[in-house]
């Protein structure tokens, strides 16, 4: 087919003009208590159906006691099954294929991760002939694709990488990454993450001394860490420096807030130092971030942190290093410090802040006013519009527009019968 300038006039008026239907393919998805990555896919989900965008999540089902089918924050949400290793990635893979087949009626899969099911979605979205859109969620040595290319399986999965049509990049090292992998720049769409300024607000004095009642929290001074607990987040760092700060200040407190490969040696740092909190991991991350003074996140490595997002829509001043978001963002010494990620660097920030309520203030209302720039309605239209030029593009590139399938109250369909995957 010729494809000619009214045709793509009339193919761009449709797509523009029509309810999109997006999948959304996640390794997690709430009630799992998430990390940063799968927060901020329940939360931009959230926004898009809020903007009447029909979202539909496939996401692995990490009991037997999960439903298979559920309607979780307002969204239906499958989850597909996977077996025990070492058949793990495997299925993790067929399942993202499986998915993308069923749900072929989509307008585009967005896929959060460069895992074992987002490779498996982008044979399934080149088989079904949907466009995918692939969001990698941190670059660099701990990055996605620095994990996928020391794998046994990086030969068969860089062509697969390549197959892509589409990036979401967050930053620099995840472009240089897909670059390094073979993914041309042409395709990367830098977009940013957003936060939910709503549910992410300031407290003033009365109802932090409430929330912090409400979680048995100390009411001296509080800085509190979000995040997982490896070393890629400063956490050793951390625990030397706060046990610096309460040399300087008997008073200091510190909550943390998390899981992962270094939890004993948090639990161990709380049962030994006064003052440090071990927490876990948490559903309530938002309270215990207006609970608290500051926010500190001595990270080495990171994309775009949702949790230095949401501590600043709260109203915090925040003790973090340059690594924590793009530069873009524009975070400098007026919402907190900007730090080494070192121990004293680290005690020095947190020390300083803690010193002047003042500052605290001043830092928190500019710190607030920052993060509003990324409120996630903003972010989701943004990627409202990615998706549509995207779609528009495909549908250009193969000749025609792909016709869209009747909706069908959110069910899969394959040769007329409903299937689950």
């Amino acid at each position: 087919m010729q494809v000619t300038r009214d045709t793509v006039v009339h193919m761009a008026s449709e797509v523009f003009a029509s309810p999109l239907r997006i999948l959304f393919i996640a390794q997690c998805f709430p009630p799992q208590v998430l990390h940063g990555a799968e927060r901020q896919a329940a939360t931009l989900a959230q926004a898009l159906a809020n903007l009447g965008v029909e979202v539909r999540v496939r996401t692995t089902r990490s009991a037997r006691d999960q439903p298979r089918r559920d309607r979780v924050l307002g969204i239906d949400v499958t989850r597909m099954r996977t077996l025990p290793p070492p058949l793990l990635k495997p299925s993790q893979a067929a399942g993202g294929v499986l998915a993308c087949i069923a749900n072929r009626s989509v307008d585009l899969v967005h896929a959060h991760a460069l895992s074992s099911t987002t490779l498996g979605a982008i044979v399934g979205a080149s088989v079904a002939g949907i466009p995918i859109l692939v969001k990698q969620s941190l670059g660099g040595s701990f990055g996605d694709a620095a994990v996928l290319a020391a794998s046994p399986a990086a030969p068969l999965a860089r062509p697969i990488v390549r197959c892509a049509g589409a990036y979401a990049v967050l930053d620099d090292s995840i472009a240089d990454d897909l670059a390094r992998m073979g993914v041309a720049r042409s395709r990367m769409h830098t977009v940013d993450n957003g936060v939910d300024v709503v549910l992410h607000r300031p407290a003033d004095d009365a109802e932090r001394a409430a929330l912090r009642r409400a979680s048995a929290l100390p009411m001296g001074p509080l800085a509190v860490f979000v995040g997982q607990l490896e070393k890629r987040k400063g956490v050793p760092e951390l625990l030397d420096a706060f046990e610096r700060l309460r040399a300087m200040r008997s008073d200091a407190h510190l909550a943390i807030v998390g899981s992962g490969s270094l939890t004993p040696d948090v639990v161990h740092a709380a049962a030994r130092v006064p003052g440090l909190i071990a927490l876990g991991p948490r559903s309530d991350v938002a309270d215990l971030l207006r609970a608290a003074d500051v926010f500190v996140l001595p990270s080495r490595f990171e994309g775009f942190s949702n949790a230095v997002l949401e501590a600043m829509a709260c109203g915090l001043p925040v003790v973090v290093t340059r690594a924590v978001v793009p530069a873009r963002v524009g975070l400098d010494e007026a919402v907190g410090a900007v730090v080494e990620p070192t121990p004293t660097a680290i005690a020095a920030g947190i020390h300083a802040l803690f010193a002047s309520k003042d500052a605290r203030r001043a830092c928190g209302k500019r710190a607030r006013t920052l993060a509003l720039r990324f409120r996630i309605e903003r972010v989701a239209q943004d990627h409202v519009d990615l998706y549509r030029r995207l779609i528009a593009a495909h549908a250009a590139d193969a000749g025609g527009a792909r016709p869209r399938a009747p909706p069908h109250g959110g069910g899969e369909r394959r040769g007329g019968s409903e299937v689950a995957v």
